[in-house]
């Protein structure tokens, strides 16, 4: 991916595309979500999200959140709010061992460690009975 060609492109259409006439309606209900626009509404919509992949983080330190501008587009009359915008490296979250799986480990470890134990008591007394 060639992010400076990207950027270029992005400040054009920047210039190329208007805010003026740009409106996007979210509406959702109980079964299924509308997306309503105008055309400049579409377009700068897209440009927005695609700003997003080179916006820098609100704070580095801190967490993945962007600072996306959508105020000027969406309409007051929407029922979905873009409350904030989080750019992640991937979406595959790490798999981590819960707490509850180590004890269970731990304890399939014991009971696995008594039972062998137990066997090889169980086995000498046996032999020591034979042989008697």
């Amino acid at each position: 991916m060639d992010k400076e060609r990207i950027n270029i492109l992005l400040a054009e259409l920047e210039e190329l595309v208007p805010i003026e006439g740009a409106e996007v309606q979210f509406l959702n209900g109980p079964e299924e979500a509308l997306f309503k626009a105008t055309e400049a509404g579409y377009l700068r919509f897209g440009l927005e999200f695609m700003k997003g992949a080179f916006l820098p983080k609100q704070n580095e330190k801190v967490s993945d959140f962007i600072p996306m501008n959508l105020e000027s587009i969406v309409t007051n009359d929407s029922t979905v709010a873009f409350d904030c915008f989080l750019r992640v490296d991937s979406l595959q979250e790490p798999d981590k061992p819960s707490p509850s799986n180590k004890v269970i480990g731990w304890a399939l470890a014991i009971t696995g460690s008594l039972l062998v134990t137990m066997l090889v008591i169980g086995v000498f007394t046996t032999i020591a009975w034979l042989f008697k």
